[in-house]
């Protein structure tokens, strides 16, 4: 691409940046009468939409993340103290997930032998500083994996949280 169309192409962004910024009460109203007018048209435009823009979507969702760690976790905290069931249903699924990832051919004392450092280490720390992680997780989007010894890891409780269902490829 030449320069003069992408400097083009970037003056744009802003400018549609400034004008999303000063209209933004305006083009909400407009997305919530569009919602309102055909719920599933609407629905299907922003999928469509977070699909031909992913990287950028998220881009956004780990900075508004960032952003607001403090009050997406009370936020969460508070629907899940209102909402026990849902909290029930997604520890249901995390051990359905294990169990079908798990196989017969497993080293069960192996695994075992991984949980019970984590233990240890989070004692010495004096408060949960490790998880043990799934290196390719049980319910990821692309790919899953199984509960074996192979696949365990014992990385820091932060960086496990940030990763979450995702598979990085480590060299």
């Amino acid at each position: 691409m030449s320069y003069k169309l992408e400097h083009r192409k970037e003056k744009q962004r802003l400018a549609q940046a400034k004008y999303r910024e000063r209209n933004r009460e305006k083009i909400n109203a407009q997305a919530r009468e569009r919602y309102a007018a055909d719920p599933a048209k609407h629905i299907r435009m922003v999928q469509e939409s977070r699909e031909r823009h992913y990287d950028r979507f998220i881009t956004y969702c780990r900075k508004y993340e960032a952003d607001n760690r403090v009050a997406r976790r009370v936020k969460t905290k508070r629907y899940l103290d209102n909402n026990p069931h849902k909290r029930t249903e997604f520890d249901l699924k995390k051990k359905i997930a294990k169990e079908q990832a798990s196989v017969t051919w497993a080293n069960e004392e192996l695994i075992a032998k991984v949980y019970r450092l984590r233990d240890r280490l989070n004692k010495l720390a004096g408060y949960v500083k490790y998880h043990v992680d799934h290196e390719i997780p049980l319910r990821g989007k692309k790919v899953s994996g199984l509960h074996v010894e192979n696949n365990l890891r014992i990385m820091l409780a932060k960086d496990n949280l940030s990763k979450n269902n995702r598979y990085e490829v480590t060299i």
